[in-house]
């Protein structure tokens, strides 16, 4: 399928001030998910210091004094080319179950959709916390919401995205709704689900296309686990398309914008789009 990139990560404070942090990166290698943690601050520089006078061995260290350690993930079973990895998540701090642990999501073009964890102090070994039922369609894209209980939505087919608790202890996890998106468009036989993000809690943002509406944002009920469409997006000017099918676009990412960005907007109402045509709107 050819390689595609793709990564997340965070930062997280460990200390009073943020030069003692803990940054998270994660990334899909073909068919391998590569983790990198890395930790700075005040009490690190002092285990390089204590490293260097006791002669003991500094290879996790990096030339600021930052200590780092790497996992590669990787599954005897899977193959390159054809179980190449196309989503990635990494929980955030707060909605990790142990603080000891990192947990990744990963979603495959073959249809697999995990989450692993890795030990901050093991190296070379993970663990699968759970599987995503997909019904073995191909994952193209994924996203986790801020909640602390989170939920996961992912693309698994062409006009499908489902939510699940990444909570669940179900295993493997059934999804607890699956929004269709074919019929909500007039051009049913070429458009797809492209990518998908939450812009917060409750609402997530679909690119689907071509359309001539391709972004789709809908309202999650997350007690409910219900969705509503409250709102599409033409790319042209004004909006105005009078159904005209020439004016089919697809986007493809589609990323948040933190609130702080602009200081009337509320939390969710701004994302940035990329388009076929390489506009970013």
């Amino acid at each position: 399928m050819g390689y595609q990139p793709v990564i997340d990560s965070y930062e997280t404070c460990t200390g009073t001030d943020w030069t003692s942090r803990r940054e998270v990166v994660a990334w899909g290698a073909g068919a391998e998910l590569v983790v990198r943690v890395r930790w700075m601050g005040q009490s690190i520089e002092e285990q390089w210091q204590s490293a260097r006078r006791n002669k003991a061995s500094i290879t996790e260290f990096d030339q600021h004094h930052h200590r780092s350690r790497w996992w590669r993930i990787v599954e005897t079973t899977h193959r390159e080319g054809q179980d190449d990895i196309t989503a990635v998540k990494v929980l955030r701090n707060s909605q990790r179950p142990s603080q000891s642990r990192e947990y990744i999501i990963s979603g495959r073009a073959s249809g697999g959709l995990d989450m692993v964890s890795i030990d901050h102090a093991v190296l070379n070994v993970w663990k699968k916390e759970a599987c995503f039922i997909t019904e073995g369609h191909h994952v193209r894209s994924a996203s986790v919401n801020s909640a602390e209980q989170p939920l996961l939505a992912a693309c698994i087919d062409d006009h499908t995205v489902a939510i699940y608790s990444v909570a669940e202890r179900q295993d493997p996890i059934p999804p607890l709704e699956k929004i269709k998106l074919i019929h909500l468009n007039a051009s049913k036989e070429s458009s797809r689900a492209l990518s998908t993000v939450f812009l917060r809690q409750d609402r997530l943002a679909i690119s689907y296309g071509p359309s001539i509406e391709p972004i789709r944002v809908f309202e999650i009920n997350p007690a409910a686990v219900s969705s509503r469409l409250v709102r599409t997006f033409s790319l042209l000017e004004g909006g105005k398309t009078d159904g005209n099918e020439k004016y089919r676009e697809m986007v493809y990412p589609l990323v948040p914008l933190p609130q702080s960005a602009f200081a009337n907007a509320a939390e969710g109402d701004l994302f940035l789009s990329g388009c076929y045509d390489g506009t970013i709107r």
